[in-house]
């Protein structure tokens, strides 16, 4: 993902697409990999959950 959004601001593309991109080929390779869409939602909740607390400190 580092190298995506290196090369891309290198190229001058805007931050937002290359952060979109960037996720696209995460959740590609992470289905490749064997990953179910309903175990990364819910680590995704998990890990939203536990920073909960800190966002509303911030």
């Amino acid at each position: 993902m580092v190298a995506i959004i290196g090369i891309g601001m290198v190229l001058g593309m805007r931050v937002e697409f290359l952060m979109i991109i960037a996720a696209i080929v995460a959740f590609l390779m992470s289905m490749r990999l064997g990953y179910k869409w309903d175990e990364m939602e819910k680590a995704i909740g998990q890990r939203i959950g536990n920073l909960t607390t800190t966002i509303l400190i911030m």
